[in-house]
């Protein structure tokens, strides 16, 4: 059978203070911070980095051709080509441009820009097949006195 304590040894008391409860992994509890994001001229980043991509875009498409021209699907190959480096802009995939902040920003208005522009591509060409069908059918010309 176990020993049992003497009772004069027990503390009788309640302190004031009780000692801080460890964590079960015995590790140091940490605090998460929140950092406030540093914008560039108040919430008008995301239309300035539109408005940059715009600016560069028929650069970018310029230098890119070479890579562009071994796509396939001739019609989409420069908005295909372009989304893919607006792609890894915006998620920060090159080494060298992903130290400015601002680069993602310019990578996501791309994206957006290049998807915008892709269905417009694919909208004209679908609507412009029927509306040819519908132009080249004779039509009765007649004359109104």
């Amino acid at each position: 059978m176990a020993k049992r304590r003497k009772t004069s040894n027990r503390r009788k008391y309640f302190t004031a203070r009780a000692a801080p409860r460890r964590r079960a992994s015995f590790t140091k509890k940490r605090r998460t911070t929140r950092h406030k994001r540093s914008s560039f001229l108040g919430g008008l980043t995301p239309v300035i980095a539109a408005a940059g991509y715009g600016a560069l875009r028929e650069k970018i498409a310029d230098i890119m051709s070479p890579l562009t021209s071994k796509i396939p699907i001739a019609g989409y190959a420069d908005e295909i080509g372009l989304g893919v480096v607006s792609y890894l802009l915006a998620h920060k995939k090159i080494p060298v441009i992903k130290k400015f902040s601002i680069a993602a920003d310019f990578g996501k208005a791309g994206l957006m820009i290049e998807a915008a522009r892709l269905g417009s591509e694919i909208a004209n060409q679908k609507f412009n097949s029927s509306s040819n069908a519908i132009n080249k059918t004779p039509m009765l010309q007649a004359t109104v006195f």
